[in-house]
């Protein structure tokens, strides 16, 4: 992986452990490595180490909580509590939330969200790390544990 492909809180797989990064550091004759919560800075992995975990639908159901819609849509719904989600130049939006993924032949997902019932944003994702980071930029509070 790239260290511009992750962010402090991504789940990866190294070696066969997933775990959250905690840190992401220049190691001299390592170069790029990324620390984890068991441990913290003593045994930085290079990031070539370290592999993405693909999204799967029982990741999303069983530890996400989305729910088959049918054969084609997985589905997650909430409310926006009232503080609603806040935009650039205080845009505030509140209400009913709706993410949806689609599985594509290529094995990736479409990421769709919708508030309101209104479209707002459609990402093609593959791993684990690509959801979080959608949800990030869909200011959605939510806490991924696998």
């Amino acid at each position: 992986m790239k260290k511009e492909d992750l962010m402090i809180g991504d789940w990866v797989n190294f070696n066969g452990t997933i775990d959250k990064v905690q840190e992401i550091l220049y190691v001299e004759e390592k170069g790029y490595c990324a620390s984890f919560a068991a441990s913290a800075t003593l045994f930085p992995i290079p990031l070539d180490k370290i592999t993405p975990i693909p999204i799967t639908p029982e990741i999303l159901t069983e530890k996400l909580g989305f729910v088959v819609q049918n054969e084609k849509h997985l589905i997650y719904d909430f409310h926006i509590e009232d503080k609603g989600l806040v935009f650039p130049d205080n845009i505030r939006l509140k209400g009913h939330v709706k993410i949806r993924f689609n599985e594509n032949p290529k094995g990736k997902y479409e990421f769709t969200w919708f508030m309101n019932c209104a479209r707002l944003e459609s990402l093609k994702i593959q791993y684990i790390h690509e959801l979080q980071h959608a949800l990030k930029l869909c200011k959605i509070e939510k806490d991924i544990v696998l």
